[in-house]
């Protein structure tokens, strides 16, 4: 009889140790005009969004992947490239061959969300391969569970694109770039590779209040915490001063 509660008490402390409480939904503490990341324009956001329905997915993992290639597009965007392109069937290909971060479970192929430590290592070989071509170091990768609402706002308003974690009430996980944030509305505007359904060929922002964002962020998959984020930060001003055609691609991501 007493065998179960146990078991139960000891499974809700293993929960509560990896995955962390489900946190009260709070807006961030920010009161000033709306937020967009790096003070970029809500149209040139719009312009760095990547539809994973687009026909161009070349993996199961396209959510995952076409944020990632946002978050790119959005860092060389900031650094003064926005005339750079990362093709996304080569960033899919990419991510496949990313070396591994973690437990040897992110070898299985998830299908709706390649796991983070996954984008993380792929962000991190490309960001040496610029290194490698003689540019400056394009960003730092940050990974991070257990955030807030706070972090989200704070990285919008130092210009760190970042994209979010989440599970969809049927247990599907799924990620989003979080790109802007209206204090007065309580609206975030996102990025949502899945959005809009079906795919129109025109980008929209999803937009949610911090309650529905949380409900989302908020919901445990046992690959990662709850309310996990990644993002880049120090992103330079200018890319060094050759041409944005030879920057490097995804395609110099190691080969094996």
């Amino acid at each position: 009889m007493t065998g179960a509660p146990l078991r139960a008490r000891i499974g809700a402390w293993l929960d509560r140790l990896w995955y962390g409480r489900p946190q009260t939904p709070r807006p961030p503490s920010y009161t000033g005009p709306p937020l967009w990341l790096g003070r970029l324009t809500p149209t040139t956001l719009l312009g760095t969004h990547q539809h994973q329905y687009d026909g161009r997915q070349t993996t199961p993992n396209d959510c995952a992947v076409a944020c990632t290639a946002m978050l790119i597009h959005q860092a060389l965007t900031l650094a003064g490239h926005r005339q750079v392109h990362v093709p996304y069937p080569a960033l899919a290909r990419a991510m496949d061959r990313a070396p591994l971060y973690g437990l040897g479970f992110y070898r299985v192929p998830f299908v709706g969300a390649l796991p983070p430590g996954r984008a993380a290592a792929a962000l991190r070989c490309l960001a040496r391969a610029f290194v490698r071509h003689g540019q400056p170091r394009p960003w730092r990768v940050h990974l991070q569970g257990r955030c807030q609402a706070d972090c989200l706002a704070r990285n919008l308003r130092q210009g760190y694109p970042t994209m979010i974690y989440g599970v969809w009430p049927n247990g599907m996980p799924h990620t989003v770039v979080v790109v802007g944030y209206d204090p007065a509305a309580d609206h975030w505007h996102l990025l949502d590779p899945g959005h809009p359904a079906p795919y129109t060929g025109r980008p929209a922002f999803r937009v949610w209040s911090t309650d529905a964002l949380y409900a989302w962020w908020g919901r445990r998959y046992f690959a990662y915490q709850r309310y996990t984020a990644l993002w880049l930060s120090d992103i330079p001003q200018a890319l060094g001063t050759r041409q944005a055609e030879t920057l490097p691609t995804v395609a110099l991501l190691p080969s094996a």
